[in-house]
């Protein structure tokens, strides 16, 4: 599979990436758009209302109307979060940059915390939960980067360590916890370039290279939590118990030392593991 489907696959905005925050934004489609409530001041409101926007943008099918209001909503840090060098560079690519919608997004009111011209929220889909900043700038409010964020482990949960690294993850994928398809994770980045973590299933044949080279082989993720910065933890609950299986944990965010900027996977960050 050439690198450029597979980051549009796995880097939410290159894939990945997401835009990490592309999202439907019908009723009909099952997403729950948020709405304003007597408890949400006007900068809140413009706050949920301009990641709303950019949420519904779709990369592959978005009308220059919506790519000008994406390119005008970000910032260069934003899209450099997830591997995108500028902007500009961004509305070059929209398909891999705006990237797919994730679903079941919602941002919840009382997460959205504003101090003068900086804000922050949490954003949560299906993939999981994403951390966003926000500056005003010129009373436009735009999304500044990401942040990794904590989802909530149940009590007794087993709980497996992995290490995001160059470039590799860290991890005994072994124990009867990771077998049994129903373990939480905790993620610390001990290198020095950030990564992130994505698990997405396997077919039953074919090794991990030759996966990665097979243009047929175009997985959905499970879950996808990014970005790791340099010593940045958190704790991340599977949306459910894995099925019997193959699975691989992989990191797609591009080598920042690599003038090609090869994803990591191509540099052997991929994990496989196997569920009984």
């Amino acid at each position: 599979m050439s690198k450029r489907i597979w980051m549009a696959l796995l880097c939410l905005g290159l894939v990945v990436v997401a835009a990490a925050f592309a999202a439907c934004g019908d009723d009909d489609g099952g997403t729950r758009t948020p709405t304003a409530t007597p408890t949400v001041n006007p900068d809140q409101q413009a706050v949920i209302d301009v990641m709303t926007k950019l949420g519904t943008s779709d990369g592959n099918n978005a009308t220059q109307a919506e790519i000008d209001f994406y390119g005008a909503h970000i910032t260069d840090a934003f899209v450099q979060a997830f591997g995108t060098e500028s902007i500009d560079a961004c509305l070059a690519d929209t398909a891999n940059c705006i990237g797919d919608p994730l679903t079941n997004l919602t941002i919840d009111p009382a997460m959205v915390k504003i101090d003068g011209d900086s804000a922050t929220l949490i954003m949560v889909a299906d993939q999981g939960s994403f951390g966003t900043n926000l500056i005003k700038d010129g009373g436009v409010w735009k999304a500044d980067g990401l942040f990794v964020t904590d989802d909530k482990i149940a009590e007794g949960a087993k709980v497996v360590d992995v290490e995001l690294k160059e470039f590799a993850f860290g991890a005994d994928l072994e124990t009867a916890a990771v077998k049994s398809g129903d373990f939480a994770i905790h993620a610390k980045n001990v290198g020095q370039q950030t990564h992130e973590v994505a698990l997405v299933p396997l077919p039953a044949e074919g090794t991990i290279d030759e996966l990665l080279q097979d243009p047929n082989f175009q997985p959905q993720p499970i879950l996808i939590k990014f970005p790791y910065g340099p010593g940045k933890e958190s704790d991340i609950a599977l949306p459910a118990p894995l099925d019997p299986g193959r699975y691989a944990f992989v990191c797609f965010l591009p080598d920042t030392t690599d003038p090609e900027r090869t994803p990591h996977a191509f540099k052997g960050m991929v994990h496989e593991f196997t569920v009984e």
